[in-house]
This record gives structure tokens, C-alpha cells and sequence, in this order.
């Protein structure tokens, strides 16, 4: 059975959001583009992108949808029902080196990591020495947190098992397990850990980069799409860095959150927050210098690999298996 386009957005799921910018739609390249989780305002490049126009000034018809997690994400990539899609620089090394995944990073988003440790004032946890005999509150077990607390605990020379873990999910709320004395601190995005600041929770944070510099948030497609039609990938990130620019410049934000209404983002029911939020993101869009906005920054890499593989998370290796800037330079050529 063939489906047209609306059907192959209704067998997405309710997540996809379609805009219709390009009045000549039908002669734009259609592709498909997964988030990893819903809707964040912590996904602008993207979103904007699409709903200020950019995808369609280069004559792309581009659908975002809402991915479910991470996983499914890659598995949309790999299947070729997605083009595209967003996840962490140490998720997709991991998916390279271990699984052999024909997976390709094509920019990267977020320099730096997007993870904060959180704990209580006067009771902080300031060091992976902090952490011995400590329980540390994270997102899922065998995710992105519980590796990195490996990669900290490991490259500083504690044994990971003396450091005991608990799920507490991604929510401000978790400060609460603190308070109660279940957790000794716990590992949150950069979203929740700005609305927690906001709430004038008495908190001591730290990014998770202090002690294990892992790329961020990159871009990823398969090797064989990226092969079959660079064309569409360098156009892509032209738009992208196109609405990077634009939303670096909205100084006070107002005509970025314009664009962002058109979504259904919980975080946009509080707009001082999601602005605060969002500010938190760009600090990282342009961490690697504004001429590294969007590109793979060979010597971060390379440092995250040596520390995944020292701590047993990967074998040692070149991490440029993992990368190539090759689209970004030549959507700004």
C-alpha cells in the first residue's frame, strides 16, 4: 500500500506537527524530522527553522514530529522514515563504536552537555569525590546520566560502585527527595534545572561538563542518506543555521517565542521560564566560538571518546568515525 504524505503523518502519531509555510509545497523536497522527546523549546534551531520560513526558503518541505524517546528516534533514522533527528553526542558514539549503527553526525547543536548535578546548599556535592557512599538521583537507568556519573566517577579514580543510584525522572520536583533525605543530589536537563533556580529552591549546581566534556546535542542521519542525498542535508543545515542566527540576535526572545506557539511545548505555559530556558540553550549554541556554531569541534570529541572508552563504556579509537563537517561547511560556502 502506498501513503500519501497525510497518512504517513497520521501513522506517526498524534506528536507530528505540520506547518504549511511554502505556498509551493508540492515542488519542495519533503523530509521528515524526529525530536528526540515532544516539543522543547530547547529544539528552536529546528523549530524555527520551520515555522520562520528558513526550511521553505530552501525549498524544503520539512514535518517535525515529536519522537517518544531517544531510541525510536534512531530506529525512524535507520529505517528511513525520518531524515533527521537530535540526540547526545555520547548516545550516538556509543551507537557507532558498540553496534556498529550506520549512524552519522552531521552538526552539533549543543556544545556542551545539557545535564546539571543538583544538590541542597550547605549539604552540596561539589566534586565525583563527593559522591562516594552517596546516592545520586538520575533520568533512567543505562541512560545519558548514569553513564556520564560513570565517566566522572571512573576518570577520577573512584569505583562507580560505591556511588548508588536512583531513578528519579527529569522534574524539578526531584529536589524534594533531597529534602526528605532519599537523595543526596540528583542529575537534571538544562530546562528543568533553570525552573528549579527559578522557584528559588535552596540548590548548588554544577554542569556535568566540569567533569566529563561530552558533546552535547547533535544532529544525526544515516550514513546511507547522507550519501544518497547530501544536497537535502546541506540545505537543511543552511536553514538551521539560518534560525540559529535569527534566534541569537531576538535579544529579548519575544519573536523567537512567537514561533515557537505554533507547537504545544508545556514549558511555554510559563513564559519567563521558557525564556530563561531557552537563554540557558544558547549559551551553548556558540560555547566553541561563534565560527563553531553547528560544527564538531575535533578535540571535544576525541576527549569524550578517551573518556567513555577509560571508562569501559566503549573500546579506545578515532572518534571522527562518529562525525564529518563536511555538510556544514559547504552549506556556508
Amino acid at each position: 500500500m502506498t501513503l500519501d504524505r497525510r497518512d504517513f503523518v497520521r501513522t506517526l502519531g498524534a506528536g507530528a506537527l505540520v506547518l504549511t509555510v511554502a505556498p509551493d509545497a508540492r515542488a519542495a523536497t519533503a523530509l521528515t524530522f524526529v525530536t528526540p522527546f515532544g516539543f522543547l523549546v530547547g529544539y528552536a534551531e529546528v523549530l524555527c527553522a520551520k515555522s520562520g520560513g528558513h526550511f521553505a526558503k530552501q525549498g524544503l518541505d520539512v514535518t517535525i514530529y515529536g519522537g517518544r524517546g531517544a531510541a525510536t528516534a534512531v530506529q525512524q533514522v535507520l529505517s528511513g522514515q525520518a531524515l533527521l533527528s537530535r540526540t547526545g553526542g555520547g548516545d550516538l558514539m556509543r551507537a557507532v563504536v558498540n553496534q556498529d549503527a550506520p549512524l552519522l553526525s552531521v552538526a552539533t547543536v549543543v556544545q556542551g552537555s545539557p545535564f546539571f548535578l543538583v544538590s541542597k546548599k550547605g549539604q552540596a556535592i561539589l566534586t565525583p569525590k563527593d559522591m562516594v557512599g552517596k546516592t545520586i538521583g538520575i533520568i533512567s537507568k543505562g541512560g545519558a546520566v548514569d553513564n556520564l556519573l560513570d565517566v566522572m566517577l571512573i576518570n577520577n579514580g573512584i569505583d562507580a560502585k560505591t556511588v548508588n543510584r536512583e531513578v528519579v525522572g527529569n522534574s524539578p520536583g526531584a529536589f524534594g527527595l533531597i529534602e526528605q533525605g532519599r537523595i543526596q543530589a540528583f542529575v537534571i536537563s538544562t530546562g528543568s534545572y533553570v525552573s528549579l533556580k527559578m522557584s528559588g529552591a535552596p540548590i548548588e549546581a554544577w554542569n556535568t561538563d566540569r567533569f566529563a566534556p561530552i558533546p552535547g546535542q547533535i544532529l544525526m542521519t544515516s550514513k546511507a542518506a547522507a550519501e544518497k542525498d547530501p544536497e537535502t542535508i546541506v540545505k537543511f543545515l543552511r536553514a538551521v543555521d539560518a534560525a540559529m542566527v535569527e534566534v541569537l540576535n531576538d535579544k529579548d526572545l519575544d519573536k523567537t517565542m512567537g514561533l515557537l506557539r505554533g507547537y504545544e511545548i508545556p514549558e511555554m505555559k510559563d513564559l519567563p521560564a521558557a525564556k530563561e530556558g531557552l537563554r540557558a540553550e544558547l549559551v551553548e549554541w556558540t560555547s566553541a566560538g561563534e565560527k563553531n556554531r553547528l560544527r564538531h569541534v575535533p578535540e571535544r570529541w576525541q576527549t569524550a571518546r578517551d573518556l567513555m572508552a577509560k571508562a569501559g563504556l566503549m573500546k579506545p579509537g578515532p572518534a571522527d568515525v562518529c562525525y564529518t563537517n563536511k555538510y556544514i561547511d559547504q552549506a556556508r560556502a
